[in-house]
């Protein structure tokens, strides 16, 4: 069996994607599962995880109503305010969804690179652990010394790191993607 291990849909009509440019020819369009399953088809995939796109609950379940209505949707990486102790409820329900598979925390667009070592987040990662759900580690290569402590704080957390923590391929600086190879 294949499995395409991040791929994303979207409304943006729902209006939770801030990322998204407004207008945009190719992304300010409803993306689901009519667009993806002919390209799995031609590629010979069998099965998807649905990873959010944007930091609400409401995309959360909203991506675990298309998971329940589609076959090939193996599971879900969703979000939850790791900030508001109030969502260890929320992450407790959606944890109890069969194809609810992890949280993605969207660190990258947090301006403190050490977020993720605040105290009043700690719940959220120990929640993921005790759950038996992966962590998606989303970030880029100034992170990387802070996920490894994280990292080794839950050595029962699962932890898929997302898009390698985006290396900066266009700078052909060799010190750079040596020092990112090195933490890697």
């Amino acid at each position: 069996m294949k499995i395409d291990a991040h791929q994303h849909f979207w409304n943006p009509a729902r209006g939770d994607y801030a990322w998204m440019p407004q207008g945009d020819p190719v992304l300010d369009r409803v993306c689901g599962p009519a667009d993806l399953a002919p390209l799995l088809a031609a590629a010979g995939i069998d099965r998807t995880i649905l990873v959010q796109a944007a930091p609400s609950v409401a995309e959360t379940e909203y991506m675990l109503g298309i998971a329940d209505a589609t076959p090939w949707v193996a599971g879900v990486v969703g979000w939850i305010d790791f900030e508001r102790i109030t969502d260890k409820a929320v992450l407790r329900r959606l944890a109890r969804h069969p194809k609810f598979k992890g949280l993605r925390p969207m660190i990258q667009d947090i301006p403190d690179d050490t977020w993720m070592h605040r105290g009043d987040v700690q719940w959220a990662f120990r929640a993921c652990a005790e759950e038996g759900l992966v962590l998606d580690a989303l970030g880029f290569p100034r992170h990387m010394t802070n996920f490894l402590t994280l990292f080794k704080r839950y050595p029962d957390l699962r932890i898929v790191v997302d898009h390698c923590l985006k290396p900066q391929i266009h700078d052909h600086s060799k010190t750079n993607f040596r020092l990112w190879a090195e933490a890697m």
